[in-house]
């Protein structure tokens, strides 16, 4: 839940940077807003490997140790 409400979070933000960029100058100024895009965007990245692909690895592990132990309860 954590990381759908950053994704909303970064996506309402940076369209009102967006918009703030267009109507005080929009394409005669240096689009700033960039900068906030991009690395608050690695940010976002980041947490959904987090969450969604770290638990896929995180499962993995725990099942190849499950089964060792089974393995040695069983000798």
């Amino acid at each position: 839940m954590g990381f759908y409400a950053d994704l909303g979070s970064y996506v309402g933000v940076n369209v009102l940077l967006i918009l703030i960029w267009f109507f005080t100058g929009g394409v005669h100024v240096f689009p700033w807003f960039i900068f906030p895009l991009v690395f608050w965007g690695l940010g976002v990245i980041a947490h959904y490997v987090s969450v969604f692909r770290r638990t896929n690895f995180l499962d993995r592990i725990t099942e190849r140790e499950y089964r060792k132990l089974k393995e040695e309860q069983n000798r």
